[in-house]
């Protein structure tokens, strides 16, 4: 589906039926996101395997190392029912 920044409203027919009312799609913008921090824990082969916090702008691990990531949201998306 192609960007789009404007709000629409729809009907939807299919066979002999449509929609009582019109549905409404409403576009936000895109959140805003950062990597705040990062943990590596090493691969099996290295030995007790330690979890190291590291900077998110440069990270470093061997193969086969696990990462976690924490990501905060600046503007987080509403949700509309």
């Amino acid at each position: 589906m192609p960007q789009s920044s404007l709000d629409f409203k729809y009907r939807a027919r299919l066979g002999d039926g449509r929609s009582r009312t019109p549905d409404e799609v409403t576009f936000e913008p895109r959140p805003q996101i950062t990597i705040d921090a990062v943990w590596i824990q090493s691969p099996a082969y290295i030995p007790e395997r330690p979890v190291v916090q590291q900077d998110a702008k440069n990270i470093r691990a061997y193969d086969g190392s696990r990462a976690r990531v924490r990501i905060p949201c600046k503007n987080p998306s509403t949700r509309r029912s």
